[in-house]
Protein backbone atom coordinates (compact mmCIF):
# COMPACT_ATOMS: atom_id res chain seq x y z
CA UNK A 1 0.00 0.00 0.00
CA UNK A 2 1.43 3.39 -0.72
CA UNK A 3 -0.78 5.40 1.79
CA UNK A 4 -1.09 4.85 5.34
CA UNK A 5 -4.03 3.78 6.81
CA UNK A 6 -4.87 5.13 10.18
CA UNK A 7 -7.70 3.30 12.66
CA UNK A 8 -11.63 4.32 12.27
CA UNK A 9 -13.54 6.53 13.83
CA UNK A 10 -16.55 4.72 15.10
CA UNK A 11 -18.84 7.46 13.93
CA UNK A 12 -17.86 7.30 10.51
CA UNK A 13 -17.65 3.37 9.74
CA UNK A 14 -19.69 1.06 12.46
CA UNK A 15 -18.05 -0.88 14.55
CA UNK A 16 -20.83 -3.80 13.39
CA UNK A 17 -19.62 -3.19 9.66
CA UNK A 18 -15.95 -3.40 10.48
CA UNK A 19 -16.61 -6.99 12.15
CA UNK A 20 -18.05 -8.17 8.84
CA UNK A 21 -15.38 -7.75 6.45
CA UNK A 22 -13.64 -10.68 8.50
CA UNK A 23 -16.38 -13.38 6.89
CA UNK A 24 -17.20 -11.63 3.90
CA UNK A 25 -15.89 -14.59 1.48
CA UNK A 26 -17.48 -16.48 3.58
CA UNK A 27 -21.12 -15.12 3.05
CA UNK A 28 -20.05 -14.93 -0.71
CA UNK A 29 -19.49 -18.54 -1.15
CA UNK A 30 -22.64 -19.59 0.63
CA UNK A 31 -24.85 -17.34 -2.01
CA UNK A 32 -22.80 -18.77 -4.57
CA UNK A 33 -24.32 -22.22 -3.18
CA UNK A 34 -27.49 -21.22 -3.49
CA UNK A 35 -28.51 -19.69 -0.51
CA UNK A 36 -31.35 -16.86 -0.64
CA UNK A 37 -29.82 -13.16 -0.59
CA UNK A 38 -31.59 -11.11 2.43
CA UNK A 39 -34.59 -9.17 1.24
CA UNK A 40 -34.12 -5.93 -0.52
CA UNK A 41 -35.60 -3.98 2.03
CA UNK A 42 -35.51 -5.53 5.76
CA UNK A 43 -34.03 -1.95 6.98
CA UNK A 44 -31.87 -1.89 10.44
CA UNK A 45 -32.95 1.88 10.40
CA UNK A 46 -30.96 4.40 12.87
CA UNK A 47 -32.62 5.18 16.44
CA UNK A 48 -35.65 7.71 16.18
CA UNK A 49 -34.17 11.04 16.86
CA UNK A 50 -36.52 14.42 18.01
CA UNK A 51 -34.75 15.99 14.69
CA UNK A 52 -37.11 18.84 12.88
CA UNK A 53 -38.67 18.23 9.39
CA UNK A 54 -36.30 19.38 6.39
CA UNK A 55 -37.02 21.92 4.80
CA UNK A 56 -36.15 21.34 1.42
CA UNK A 57 -39.85 19.87 0.22
CA UNK A 58 -42.69 21.24 2.60
CA UNK A 59 -45.22 18.68 2.47
CA UNK A 60 -49.05 19.55 1.46
CA UNK A 61 -51.20 20.23 4.18
CA UNK A 62 -54.73 17.84 3.99
CA UNK A 63 -57.52 19.65 3.24
CA UNK A 64 -60.26 17.19 2.68
CA UNK A 65 -64.35 17.39 2.27
CA UNK A 66 -66.69 14.42 1.38
CA UNK A 67 -66.64 12.50 -1.92
CA UNK A 68 -68.38 9.19 -2.76
CA UNK A 69 -66.00 6.44 -3.60
CA UNK A 70 -68.25 6.10 -6.81
CA UNK A 71 -65.83 9.41 -7.86
CA UNK A 72 -63.20 7.38 -7.90
CA UNK A 73 -61.79 5.97 -11.67
CA UNK A 74 -59.88 2.86 -10.33
CA UNK A 75 -61.46 0.89 -7.90
CA UNK A 76 -60.84 -2.45 -9.11
CA UNK A 77 -57.24 -4.14 -9.93
CA UNK A 78 -58.91 -4.64 -13.51
CA UNK A 79 -55.76 -3.79 -16.35
CA UNK A 80 -57.97 -1.32 -17.65
CA UNK A 81 -55.86 1.30 -19.82
CA UNK A 82 -55.01 4.79 -17.35
CA UNK A 83 -57.06 7.63 -18.36
CA UNK A 84 -55.73 10.00 -20.79
CA UNK A 85 -56.28 13.08 -18.08
CA UNK A 86 -55.27 13.23 -14.90
CA UNK A 87 -58.28 14.78 -13.31
CA UNK A 88 -60.20 11.49 -14.86
CA UNK A 89 -59.04 9.90 -11.57
CA UNK A 90 -60.95 11.58 -9.44
CA UNK A 91 -57.96 11.75 -6.93
CA UNK A 92 -58.36 15.49 -6.08
CA UNK A 93 -61.17 17.36 -5.05
CA UNK A 94 -59.38 20.97 -6.58
CA UNK A 95 -56.35 19.22 -8.77
CA UNK A 96 -54.70 23.18 -9.04
CA UNK A 97 -54.07 23.03 -5.74
CA UNK A 98 -53.23 19.05 -4.99
CA UNK A 99 -55.72 18.90 -2.44
CA UNK A 100 -56.92 15.09 -2.49
CA UNK A 101 -60.36 13.84 -2.38
CA UNK A 102 -61.36 12.60 1.06
CA UNK A 103 -60.59 8.78 0.51
CA UNK A 104 -56.96 9.65 -1.07
CA UNK A 105 -54.47 10.21 1.95
CA UNK A 106 -51.06 12.85 1.24
CA UNK A 107 -47.88 11.62 2.93
CA UNK A 108 -44.00 12.18 2.32
CA UNK A 109 -40.77 10.31 3.34
CA UNK A 110 -37.86 11.06 5.49
CA UNK A 111 -35.99 11.11 2.96
CA UNK A 112 -36.51 11.69 -0.43
CA UNK A 113 -35.11 10.15 -4.31
CA UNK A 114 -33.43 12.92 -6.03
CA UNK A 115 -35.18 14.45 -8.62
CA UNK A 116 -33.31 17.59 -10.09
CA UNK A 117 -34.18 19.56 -6.65
CA UNK A 118 -37.39 19.52 -7.82
CA UNK A 119 -40.63 19.41 -5.00
CA UNK A 120 -42.62 16.15 -4.54
CA UNK A 121 -45.89 15.40 -3.52
CA UNK A 122 -46.91 12.08 -2.48
CA UNK A 123 -50.77 10.20 -2.45
CA UNK A 124 -51.92 6.96 -1.37
CA UNK A 125 -55.79 5.52 -2.29
CA UNK A 126 -56.58 2.18 -0.86
CA UNK A 127 -59.67 0.72 -1.85
CA UNK A 128 -62.59 0.36 -0.04
CA UNK A 129 -62.33 -2.21 2.61
CA UNK A 130 -58.85 -3.21 1.62
CA UNK A 131 -56.07 -3.05 3.76
CA UNK A 132 -52.19 -2.80 4.32
CA UNK A 133 -50.64 -5.29 6.49
CA UNK A 134 -47.65 -3.81 8.54
CA UNK A 135 -44.37 -5.13 7.76
CA UNK A 136 -40.97 -3.79 8.26
CA UNK A 137 -39.56 -6.22 5.29
CA UNK A 138 -39.31 -3.85 2.38
CA UNK A 139 -42.17 -1.81 0.88
CA UNK A 140 -45.43 -2.15 2.27
CA UNK A 141 -47.15 -4.77 0.07
CA UNK A 142 -50.38 -2.53 -0.57
CA UNK A 143 -53.97 -4.50 -1.56
CA UNK A 144 -55.01 -4.47 -5.49
CA UNK A 145 -56.67 -1.55 -6.49
CA UNK A 146 -54.01 1.12 -4.61
CA UNK A 147 -52.86 3.81 -6.55
CA UNK A 148 -49.88 6.05 -5.86
CA UNK A 149 -49.78 9.47 -7.00
CA UNK A 150 -46.27 11.57 -7.33
CA UNK A 151 -46.40 15.00 -8.01
CA UNK A 152 -43.11 16.60 -9.31
CA UNK A 153 -43.05 20.59 -9.11
CA UNK A 154 -40.53 23.66 -9.04
CA UNK A 155 -41.76 27.26 -7.68
CA UNK A 156 -43.29 28.99 -9.95
CA UNK A 157 -40.91 32.13 -9.41
CA UNK A 158 -37.37 30.55 -8.83
CA UNK A 159 -36.51 33.28 -6.10
CA UNK A 160 -39.19 33.11 -4.19
CA UNK A 161 -39.40 29.63 -2.68
CA UNK A 162 -42.76 30.63 -1.46
CA UNK A 163 -44.38 31.30 -4.56
CA UNK A 164 -47.01 28.55 -5.87
CA UNK A 165 -45.72 25.32 -7.42
CA UNK A 166 -45.57 25.00 -11.41
CA UNK A 167 -46.85 21.58 -11.18
CA UNK A 168 -44.51 19.43 -14.16
CA UNK A 169 -45.82 15.92 -13.87
CA UNK A 170 -47.27 13.56 -11.72
CA UNK A 171 -46.65 10.08 -11.50
CA UNK A 172 -49.49 7.57 -11.09
CA UNK A 173 -48.46 3.62 -9.86
CA UNK A 174 -51.19 1.23 -10.03
CA UNK A 175 -51.69 -1.83 -8.35
CA UNK A 176 -53.43 -4.28 -10.40
CA UNK A 177 -53.80 -8.10 -9.56
CA UNK A 178 -50.81 -9.53 -11.59
CA UNK A 179 -48.23 -6.66 -10.38
CA UNK A 180 -47.72 -2.86 -10.92
CA UNK A 181 -48.04 -0.24 -13.50
CA UNK A 182 -46.72 3.12 -14.29
CA UNK A 183 -47.90 5.91 -16.48
CA UNK A 184 -46.60 9.60 -15.98
CA UNK A 185 -48.52 12.79 -16.50
CA UNK A 186 -47.96 15.86 -18.09
CA UNK A 187 -49.22 19.18 -17.18
CA UNK A 188 -50.57 21.77 -19.15
CA UNK A 189 -48.92 25.23 -19.04
CA UNK A 190 -51.77 26.45 -16.91
CA UNK A 191 -51.64 23.54 -14.30
CA UNK A 192 -55.21 23.16 -14.36
CA UNK A 193 -55.14 19.23 -15.50
CA UNK A 194 -52.39 17.00 -16.70
CA UNK A 195 -52.69 14.81 -19.57
CA UNK A 196 -51.09 11.14 -19.66
CA UNK A 197 -47.70 11.16 -21.47
CA UNK A 198 -46.74 7.46 -22.56
CA UNK A 199 -43.64 8.51 -24.11
CA UNK A 200 -42.54 10.96 -22.17
CA UNK A 201 -41.40 14.57 -22.66
CA UNK A 202 -39.35 17.41 -21.80
CA UNK A 203 -39.88 21.02 -20.03
CA UNK A 204 -37.80 23.73 -19.21
CA UNK A 205 -37.51 25.02 -16.03
CA UNK A 206 -35.77 27.28 -14.24
CA UNK A 207 -34.88 26.64 -10.10
CA UNK A 208 -32.32 27.42 -7.76
CA UNK A 209 -29.62 24.83 -6.62
CA UNK A 210 -28.55 24.28 -2.89
CA UNK A 211 -26.02 27.16 -3.40
CA UNK A 212 -28.08 29.74 -4.32
CA UNK A 213 -27.75 29.63 -7.83
CA UNK A 214 -30.45 29.87 -10.37
CA UNK A 215 -30.09 27.31 -13.24
CA UNK A 216 -32.26 26.30 -16.39
CA UNK A 217 -32.69 22.83 -16.61
CA UNK A 218 -34.85 20.63 -19.71
CA UNK A 219 -36.77 18.14 -17.00
CA UNK A 220 -37.10 14.85 -18.59
CA UNK A 221 -40.43 13.47 -17.57
CA UNK A 222 -39.99 9.70 -18.29
CA UNK A 223 -41.54 7.21 -20.46
CA UNK A 224 -43.15 3.82 -19.79
CA UNK A 225 -39.45 2.19 -20.59
CA UNK A 226 -37.63 4.43 -18.26
CA UNK A 227 -40.10 3.61 -15.12
CA UNK A 228 -39.34 0.19 -15.63
CA UNK A 229 -35.07 0.81 -15.27
CA UNK A 230 -35.64 1.56 -11.13
CA UNK A 231 -39.13 -0.31 -10.70
CA UNK A 232 -38.48 -3.27 -12.52
CA UNK A 233 -37.37 -6.09 -10.00
CA UNK A 234 -36.73 -9.85 -11.75
CA UNK A 235 -39.29 -8.60 -14.41
CA UNK A 236 -41.90 -7.61 -11.79
CA UNK A 237 -43.10 -4.17 -11.93
CA UNK A 238 -42.33 -2.50 -7.78
CA UNK A 239 -42.98 0.02 -5.80
CA UNK A 240 -39.71 1.62 -4.53
CA UNK A 241 -40.31 4.16 -1.90
CA UNK A 242 -43.46 3.73 0.46
CA UNK A 243 -41.43 1.15 3.46
CA UNK A 244 -42.00 1.87 7.01
CA UNK A 245 -38.86 3.05 7.91
CA UNK A 246 -39.11 5.89 5.57
CA UNK A 247 -42.94 6.64 6.36
CA UNK A 248 -42.60 6.64 10.06
CA UNK A 249 -42.60 10.65 10.60
CA UNK A 250 -45.36 13.40 11.13
CA UNK A 251 -47.03 14.94 8.06
CA UNK A 252 -49.42 18.11 8.88
CA UNK A 253 -52.99 17.16 8.57
CA UNK A 254 -56.19 19.45 8.66
CA UNK A 255 -56.83 18.66 11.99
CA UNK A 256 -52.89 18.98 13.25
CA UNK A 257 -49.93 17.01 12.57
CA UNK A 258 -50.11 13.02 13.41
CA UNK A 259 -47.17 10.18 13.20
CA UNK A 260 -48.14 9.11 9.38
CA UNK A 261 -48.31 5.29 10.70
CA UNK A 262 -50.50 5.95 13.39
CA UNK A 263 -52.93 8.05 11.05
CA UNK A 264 -53.25 5.36 8.35
CA UNK A 265 -54.16 3.10 11.57
CA UNK A 266 -57.47 5.21 12.28
CA UNK A 267 -58.24 5.71 9.18
CA UNK A 268 -58.27 2.01 9.04
CA UNK A 269 -56.39 1.39 6.25
CA UNK A 270 -53.36 -0.20 7.72
CA UNK A 271 -53.44 -3.38 10.43
CA UNK A 272 -51.10 -4.69 12.61
CA UNK A 273 -49.13 -1.73 13.30
CA UNK A 274 -47.54 -1.63 17.05
CA UNK A 275 -49.14 1.23 19.00
CA UNK A 276 -46.56 3.55 19.16
CA UNK A 277 -44.38 5.07 16.00
CA UNK A 278 -41.43 4.75 18.65
CA UNK A 279 -41.48 0.67 18.39
CA UNK A 280 -40.99 1.32 14.67
CA UNK A 281 -37.77 1.35 12.23
CA UNK A 282 -37.20 5.24 10.90
CA UNK A 283 -34.92 6.20 8.37
CA UNK A 284 -33.22 9.40 9.29
CA UNK A 285 -33.56 12.81 7.27
CA UNK A 286 -30.16 12.41 5.48
CA UNK A 287 -30.05 16.66 4.75
CA UNK A 288 -30.70 17.04 8.59
CA UNK A 289 -27.35 17.35 10.00
CA UNK A 290 -29.44 16.85 13.61
CA UNK A 291 -30.54 13.48 12.73
CA UNK A 292 -27.96 10.75 12.99
CA UNK A 293 -24.50 10.79 11.83
CA UNK A 294 -22.48 11.36 8.70
CA UNK A 295 -22.52 7.74 8.02
CA UNK A 296 -26.10 6.88 8.39
CA UNK A 297 -27.27 9.51 6.56
CA UNK A 298 -25.11 9.11 3.76
CA UNK A 299 -25.76 5.85 3.45
CA UNK A 300 -29.70 6.19 4.12
CA UNK A 301 -29.21 8.74 0.81
CA UNK A 302 -27.62 6.05 -1.52
CA UNK A 303 -30.18 3.43 0.16
CA UNK A 304 -33.20 5.38 -1.29
CA UNK A 305 -31.61 6.70 -4.20
CA UNK A 306 -29.66 3.37 -5.48
CA UNK A 307 -30.34 0.38 -3.65
CA UNK A 308 -33.43 -0.54 -5.63
CA UNK A 309 -31.18 -1.49 -8.29
CA UNK A 310 -27.69 -2.26 -6.43
CA UNK A 311 -29.15 -5.14 -4.34
CA UNK A 312 -28.10 -8.97 -4.69
CA UNK A 313 -31.75 -9.01 -6.66
CA UNK A 314 -31.86 -5.87 -8.77
CA UNK A 315 -30.69 -4.93 -12.03
CA UNK A 316 -27.07 -3.42 -10.57
CA UNK A 317 -26.57 -6.41 -8.33
CA UNK A 318 -24.32 -7.93 -11.51
CA UNK A 319 -22.02 -5.08 -10.40
CA UNK A 320 -21.13 -7.23 -7.12
CA UNK A 321 -22.25 -3.56 -5.19
CA UNK A 322 -24.75 -3.59 -2.46
CA UNK A 323 -26.08 -0.07 -1.11
CA UNK A 324 -29.03 -1.50 1.10
CA UNK A 325 -28.83 -0.18 4.96
CA UNK A 326 -28.88 -3.76 5.83
CA UNK A 327 -25.53 -4.80 4.08
CA UNK A 328 -23.08 -4.32 6.87
CA UNK A 329 -19.94 -6.27 4.49
CA UNK A 330 -17.51 -3.04 4.09
CA UNK A 331 -16.97 -5.78 0.41
CA UNK A 332 -20.59 -5.27 -0.41
CA UNK A 333 -20.77 -1.61 0.18
CA UNK A 334 -17.70 -1.29 -2.40
CA UNK A 335 -14.59 -0.14 -0.23
CA UNK A 336 -12.08 -1.63 -1.86
CA UNK A 337 -13.84 -2.76 -4.56
CA UNK A 338 -12.50 -2.83 -8.08
CA UNK A 339 -14.25 -2.01 -11.28
CA UNK A 340 -16.32 -4.87 -12.65
CA UNK A 341 -14.75 -4.71 -15.90
CA UNK A 342 -12.32 -1.92 -18.08
CA UNK A 343 -14.77 1.07 -19.05
CA UNK A 344 -16.31 4.49 -18.94
CA UNK A 345 -17.79 3.85 -15.30
CA UNK A 346 -14.66 3.80 -12.97
CA UNK A 347 -12.72 6.80 -14.88
CA UNK A 348 -9.38 5.18 -14.17
CA UNK A 349 -9.89 5.01 -10.39
CA UNK A 350 -9.14 1.48 -8.68
CA UNK A 351 -12.16 1.29 -6.31
CA UNK A 352 -15.74 2.26 -5.77
CA UNK A 353 -14.58 3.34 -2.09
CA UNK A 354 -11.01 4.10 -1.35
CA UNK A 355 -11.26 4.83 2.22
CA UNK A 356 -9.78 8.45 3.28
CA UNK A 357 -9.83 9.73 -0.49
CA UNK A 358 -13.71 10.41 -2.02
CA UNK A 359 -11.93 12.20 -4.87
CA UNK A 360 -10.15 8.81 -5.95
CA UNK A 361 -13.76 6.92 -5.39
CA UNK A 362 -15.44 6.21 -8.26
CA UNK A 363 -18.87 5.77 -6.80
CA UNK A 364 -18.72 9.85 -5.53
CA UNK A 365 -17.62 10.24 -9.85
CA UNK A 366 -20.77 8.61 -10.69
CA UNK A 367 -22.69 10.25 -9.06
CA UNK A 368 -20.92 13.58 -9.86
CA UNK A 369 -21.37 12.75 -13.44
CA UNK A 370 -23.61 14.05 -16.01
CA UNK A 371 -22.40 11.73 -18.96
CA UNK A 372 -25.56 9.05 -19.58
CA UNK A 373 -22.54 6.56 -19.89
CA UNK A 374 -21.31 7.49 -16.54
CA UNK A 375 -23.76 8.68 -13.94
CA UNK A 376 -25.82 7.06 -11.41
CA UNK A 377 -28.50 7.00 -10.84
CA UNK A 378 -28.86 6.47 -14.91
CA UNK A 379 -32.07 7.80 -15.29
CA UNK A 380 -34.27 10.39 -12.99
CA UNK A 381 -32.19 12.83 -12.91
CA UNK A 382 -29.79 15.69 -15.25
CA UNK A 383 -28.02 17.28 -12.30
CA UNK A 384 -25.86 16.12 -9.45
CA UNK A 385 -27.23 16.27 -6.08
CA UNK A 386 -24.13 18.60 -4.31
CA UNK A 387 -25.04 18.16 -1.00
CA UNK A 388 -25.51 14.53 -1.19
CA UNK A 389 -22.09 14.22 -2.64
CA UNK A 390 -20.60 16.56 -0.46
CA UNK A 391 -22.00 14.36 2.96
CA UNK A 392 -20.82 10.63 0.84
CA UNK A 393 -17.49 12.36 0.27
CA UNK A 394 -16.98 13.53 4.00
CA UNK A 395 -18.25 9.98 5.09
CA UNK A 396 -15.56 8.19 2.65
CA UNK A 397 -12.91 10.63 3.92
CA UNK A 398 -13.71 9.66 7.55
CA UNK A 399 -13.16 5.75 7.09
CA UNK A 400 -9.65 4.53 8.39
CA UNK A 401 -8.17 1.34 8.02
CA UNK A 402 -5.07 -0.51 9.36
CA UNK A 403 -2.66 -1.52 6.26
CA UNK A 404 -3.48 -5.31 7.50
CA UNK A 405 -6.98 -4.35 7.92
CA UNK A 406 -6.74 -2.72 4.31
CA UNK A 407 -4.89 -5.56 2.98
CA UNK A 408 -7.13 -8.43 3.99
CA UNK A 409 -10.28 -6.40 2.32
CA UNK A 410 -8.81 -5.58 -0.93
CA UNK A 411 -7.15 -9.72 -1.03
CA UNK A 412 -10.98 -10.88 -0.37
CA UNK A 413 -12.35 -8.36 -2.87
CA UNK A 414 -9.45 -9.89 -5.24
CA UNK A 415 -10.67 -13.62 -4.69
CA UNK A 416 -14.35 -13.03 -4.59
CA UNK A 417 -14.00 -11.37 -8.14
CA UNK A 418 -12.28 -14.67 -8.96
CA UNK A 419 -14.69 -17.03 -7.91
CA UNK A 420 -17.96 -15.06 -9.10
CA UNK A 421 -15.86 -15.25 -12.78
CA UNK A 422 -15.21 -19.24 -12.50
CA UNK A 423 -18.77 -19.48 -11.69
CA UNK A 424 -20.00 -17.63 -14.32
CA UNK A 425 -22.00 -15.35 -11.77
CA UNK A 426 -19.85 -11.86 -12.29
CA UNK A 427 -21.37 -10.75 -15.61
CA UNK A 428 -18.91 -7.55 -17.39
CA UNK A 429 -20.24 -4.64 -16.45
CA UNK A 430 -18.87 -1.18 -16.17
CA UNK A 431 -18.66 -0.44 -12.70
Amino acid sequence: MDREHGRSHPDELGQEMRAHWQNALAVILIVLAGCSPPPMGNIAAPARTDAPASSSTPPPVAEQTDTSDDDFLFETADAAPAPAMLSEFGAFQDIVRQIPAADVIPYALNTEHFADYARVRRFVRVPQNAKIRYSIEGVLAFPAGTVLLQTISYPSNPRDPASPDRPIETRVMRRLANGWDAVAYLWNKDGTDARRALAGGIVPVSMIDGEGEELSLRYIVMNANDCKRCHENQGVMLAIGPAIANLNRDFPYEDGNANQIEYWTRRNILIEAPASSDEMPRLVRWDDPNDGTVEQRARTWLHVNCAHCHNPLGAGGVSGLDLRLTQLNPIQIGIYKPPVAAGRGSEGNLYSIEPGHPQSSFLVGRLTSTEPAIMMPPVGRRLPNAEAISLVSQWISGMRFSQTEAQNIITKQRELFEVLKREGKWQQQPG
